[in-house]
């Protein structure tokens, strides 16, 4: 524990020059605070740790005007505020408990690796001293992580016969080892006929040879080897208009609040309530500040993979969901009670991992229609029919375009699945019809460097690779719930559970082919064709935009030492001692985005541009500190559209870079 005081005391003291005798007001500038900080640590057991941190800020209340050694009175209320802790302004704490779950110690499960880390924060803020009937302020927050790492390749090893399969050597032999000796205890008569104990050693038998069949099964069998899952789960609540201030722990014991299931961010819908039947709430029916909770989710996980030698999948899952709700929880003197004042609003964002590739190669009609788009507007039908089965809501009869009452052709509980299920490419009939997809699909990343394996190409190729990326993002950028009560809405659709203005997707192919590859003699060349397409569909008015680009991307360069400069100096061929880099990239971007309307024909491009790019740079050492680089960089634009004019932009020049070491 520790403990911090700062005192400002000021005077001001102005005088009238015009006319003396006129008494100005002395001004005191005075400000007295005291912060205590307070720790503790404590493991209790070796993977079991507790981390306690707090600190409560304080004000020390001074008297009015001149406060020196004219006026001990003031002095000693001054000091005694002082020794009793000062008025309590702000009071946090966080607790903090991590677990390293033995799992691990089971000796079939050594290979895997859990924790769970639990933190809790708590503050306490007291209300304006001109207006402390307002009462004062609560919030807490609690943060549960739970880390899962799969080490399969430990699994894997404590078999013998995929031991050797999984032997990072490659296609040397193993090592001969010394044969492991096995102890084991047999029964066995003495002389005189008594059964005696002995103990016997024996050579362990090594695993069977395997032929290549099955160890080309075995390998796909055993192909994942390493699994990492994060899921982080934060949520909070604000309080307003609360009563008691904290003694000890943030509680006080006088009136039994907030409770320590408050303190340990217990997270109650019905705090509230219960708060205001054991008096622990202000019945100011003046407060204006909201009662909040807040929850927030986040997934991720990863998953590595090697079917083959140097053939490596790297495949990784994301999930983020927020929601937060809030209302004006206040007294109502009428009911004698408090009691939300309106509906409790709800709003939130939604983001995961998702696969649209099915479509990403979909063609454009000649009249410059999507046959996605048309999947899409068809799809309308079939949703607005599943949704009309349902008992709770269903469809009442048809409207003039043939859509079940209820669920018309622009509803928003119609054109989300519709969008899904068109762009993913699944079947409308069975796809689900949720705006929130629940299982998160995984986005890979393939990487393959075992053509240098082939002598031929290890002759002139020191290393070649082969790569391919894939993602994709669904995203909800906000939803909120619907504050008419109201079973259906103007357009005499049902009411959605909440409305959502826009929905988008994002995928990238980076790249969808990559090749690098270098030569014995050090020059390097790369190869990229990237795709990438971002859809972000607004429900309001029914119109997609709709992003697609593309770029091919060379390079080549060249490292060398000891570069021949072909000009004389003393007589002599000039020689550059230190590594030399030459590198040249190329690439070619081409980008468009198109506006489509449901119902509505139009396909123009409204934007778009194909970008050229040359960048040729020299880099020298000229020594361990000092380098050299020259650049050329050109940009060209030519636009897609008639709204737009071609730009050639061009900069070039050298620098010098110093390290300071």
């Amino acid at each position: 524990a520790r403990m911090e005081t700062d005192r400002r005391y000021g005077v001001t003291i102005n005088r009238n020059n015009d006319n003396p005798n006129t008494v100005v007001p002395t001004l005191f500038d005075k400000l007295f605070t005291m912060n205590r900080y307070y720790d503790f640590r404590y493991d209790i057991t070796k993977g079991l740790k507790l981390d306690y941190n707090s600190t409560a800020m304080a004000r020390i209340d001074e008297p009015l005007g001149r406060i020196d050694e004219s006026t001990p009175q003031k002095q000693d209320s001054m000091w005694n505020n002082f020794w009793n802790g000062g008025r309590l302004t702000q009071f946090d704490q966080v607790m903090r408990l991590n677990y390293n779950i033995p799992i691990n110690k089971i000796q079939l499960l050594s290979w895997t690796n859990l924790t769970y880390n639990y933190t809790s924060n708590f503050q306490w803020k007291q209300a304006p001293p001109a207006a402390d009937s307002l009462g004062n302020t609560i919030q807490n927050s609690r943060v549960q992580a739970w880390n899962a790492n799969l080490n399969l390749i430990m699994l894997y090893n404590k078999f013998a016969i995929l031991r050797d399969l999984n032997n990072p050597s490659g296609t040397k032999a193993p090592t001969p080892k010394k044969p492991k000796i096995k102890k084991k205890t047999v029964k066995k008569k003495d002389k005189n006929g008594k059964e005696i104990k002995e103990e016997e050693e024996e050579e362990e038998k090594p695993a069977p040879a395997l032929n290549p069949a099955m160890k080309f099964a075995l390998r796909l069998l055993t192909s994942t080897k390493n699994v990492t899952y994060q899921h982080t789960i934060n949520n909070g609540m604000v309080l307003p208009g609360f009563n008691s201030k904290p003694q000890y722990l943030g509680q006080n014991f006088d009136a039994g609040a907030p409770g320590f299931d408050f303190l340990l961010a217990m997270q109650d819908p019905e705090y509230r309530f219960m708060a205001s039947q054991k008096g622990w709430l202000t019945k100011d029916t003046r407060v204006s500040s909201y009662y909040t909770t807040d929850y927030r989710e986040n997934i991720t996980g990863r998953a590595t993979l090697e079917p083959i030698q140097d053939f490596r999948v790297e495949l990784n899952i994301t999930k983020q969901y927020s929601r937060s709700q809030q209302s004006l929880f206040r007294f109502d003197s009428i009911l004698d009670t408090h009691r939300d004042v309106g509906p409790l609003i709800e709003s939130g964002t939604y983001s995961i991992s998702y696969n649209i590739f099915a479509t990403t190669f979909s063609k454009e009609l000649e009249d410059g229609t999507s046959e996605v788009f048309n999947q899409f507007q068809e799809n309308r039908k079939i949703m607005a029919e599943r949704l009309a089965l349902n008992p709770e809501r269903p469809g009442l009869g048809l409207d003039s375009n043939g859509f079940p009452v209820g669920y018309s052709r622009n509803a928003q509980d119609v054109l989300i699945p519709a969008f899904l299920a068109a762009y993913s490419g699944k079947n409308a009939s069975t796809t689900s019809l949720s705006a929130f997809p629940q299982i998160p699909v995984p986005n890979w990343r393939v990487t393959y460097t075992g053509l240098t394996r082939i002598e031929k190409i290890k002759e002139y190729a020191s290393n070649v690779t082969i790569n391919h990326a894939y993602s994709s993002t669904y995203s909800v950028a906000s939803f909120q719930t619907i504050t008419d009560t109201a079973s259906t809405n103007l357009n005499g659709d049902y009411s959605p559970q909440y409305q959502i203005r826009s929905i988008s997707m994002v995928e990238r192919w980076g790249p969808f082919i990559g090749i690098d590859v270098t030569l014995v003699n050090n020059l390097t060349a790369r190869f990229e064709y990237k795709r990438d397409r971002s859809l972000n569909f607004a429900l309001t008015n029914g119109q997609l935009s709709e992003q697609k680009g593309n770029e091919f991307v060379f390079g080549t360069g060249y490292r060398t030492q000891k570069l021949r400069i072909p000009f004389l100096r003393n007589g002599r061929t000039l020689v550059l001692k230190n590594d030399v880099n030459f590198r040249f990239d190329f690439s070619i971007r081409e980008q468009i985005t198109k506006v489509r309307n449901l119902d509505r024909p139009s396909n123009d491009p409204v934007l778009g541009q194909t970008v050229i790019s040359i960048r040729p740079t020299i880099e020298y050492m000229i020594n361990e500190k000092l380098m050299l680089r020259i650049f050329y960089d050109r940009r060209q634009t030519n636009p897609a559209t008639s709204n737009q004019f071609p730009t050639i932009i061009t900069s070039g020049g050298f620098s010098l870079r110093y390290t300071i070491q």
